[in-house]
């Protein structure tokens, strides 16, 4: 089989729509810099993948903390979670 069956694909975790811009924290640029400087670090064929996975535990992150905004705090301590094995 080229595609996978749906009985397959159900198994897997769904991937979340991301809400509109107007519905997410605002980033501070601070933020804003520590991730893409995290990116940075990353092999260049990974980078767009590797930024939406941290960009979006930073954010579920910050909404489960109830923060109105992302901080560099907030990215600094999900990095870390994640070098850990803490987070997914």
């Amino acid at each position: 089989h080229i595609l996978p069956l749906a009985t397959d694909m159900d198994r897997l975790e769904a991937t979340p729509v991301r809400p509109g811009r107007a519905d997410t924290a605002p980033w501070d640029p601070d933020a804003q810099r520590l991730l893409e400087q995290y990116v940075e670090t990353q092999p260049f064929l990974v980078r767009i993948s590797a930024a939406k996975r941290v960009r979006d535990q930073v954010e579920r992150d910050a909404v489960g903390a109830g923060d109105d905004r992302v901080t560099a705090d907030r990215v600094a301590s999900t990095l870390a979670a994640l070098k850990i094995g803490q987070a997914v």
